[in-house]
């Protein structure tokens, strides 16, 4: 998701160059903003998401609209432009960027806790994610994804620069940096990723298990609700394998090609990708 070390090696970029970026990055990116901006709202007002479950959902829209309205909005203008004031203070939009994604999927680790509680231990649901410890989850997921980036890249030296090369958001080329882009960048969210896929994973294993001694009891409707479930469910373990594949992409493979349209591509488009359809 976040970036390289590797500079890559592109011919001279043109000004239509620049405007095609920007403008692919803009489209992608205020769909995601509208699509988040519209689940943040909805789950806030649909009577059958005023529950943990929609709570932790419109927090982690909250995180992404912002992750893709600053994309849109800052990222996208300073490319079409070509503005050397806005590319100055780039490292900044960076910061909020590495936020807003650790928002992102840290709220994905607790609506996948909230699932599993409801399939496998639906006795203590009420109590484990009752009003006030969602809110507890909430604020803890936002404190530490703005405290562990602002800390690591907003006050140290291990910046996220943008470098006009492939149009990318890079860490900067030392030691350090490289230590924490590789330990708390991409091993901590890879981590969080495995971690998400094994919680849905047992919980999947839960309701096939559950939906079989329903089944042997005649009651379809059950059936059919716990079918729904298991669909559902399927559809998180695919957002998570999407998040990790979106990891390797800007990690690893987007840094084997020399052509920055191929780097671009791997890179930023497949971060704005993953948090507009992830709604």
């Amino acid at each position: 998701m976040k970036g390289s070390t590797a500079i890559p090696l592109s011919p001279m970029i043109t000004i239509q160059d620049y405007q095609l970026a920007a403008i692919t990055v803009f489209t992608i990116a205020f769909m995601g903003t509208i699509c988040n901006s519209l689940v943040a709202v909805f789950t806030r007002r649909l009577a059958s998401l005023n529950n943990a479950f929609g709570r932790l959902t419109a927090s982690q829209a909250a995180g992404e609209m912002i992750l893709c309205g600053t994309f849109a909005f800052y990222f996208s203008p300073m490319v079409y432009f070509d503005s050397p004031w806005m590319k100055q203070h780039a490292q900044y939009a960076g910061v909020v960027l590495l936020m807003c994604y650790n928002i992102c999927i840290v709220s994905h680790l607790f609506i996948a806790l909230n699932r599993m509680c409801a399939i496998c231990f639906p006795l203590k649901y009420d109590i484990c994610f009752s009003y006030r410890n969602t809110t507890y989850l909430i604020v803890f997921s936002w404190v530490l994804s703005i405290l562990l980036p602002f800390f690591l890249h907003g006050i140290g030296e291990c910046n996220l620069l943008y470098s006009d090369s492939a149009w990318v958001f890079m860490f900067r080329a030392t030691e350090r940096c490289g230590f924490i882009s590789w330990y708390f960048d991409f091993g901590q969210d890879f981590a969080v990723v495995v971690f998400i896929a094994i919680i849905d994973t047992i919980t999947i294993i839960r309701v096939r298990l559950t939906a079989a001694e329903i089944q042997k009891s005649g009651c379809r409707v059950t059936t059919s609700k716990r079918t729904r479930d298991v669909t559902f469910l399927k559809q998180a373990v695919a957002q998570g394998i999407i998040f990790a594949v979106e990891l390797y992409t800007y990690f690893f493979l987007g840094w084997e090609f020399t052509n920055k349209w191929m780097i671009f591509l791997f890179t930023t488009v497949a971060w704005n990708v993953v948090h507009c359809c992830d709604p």
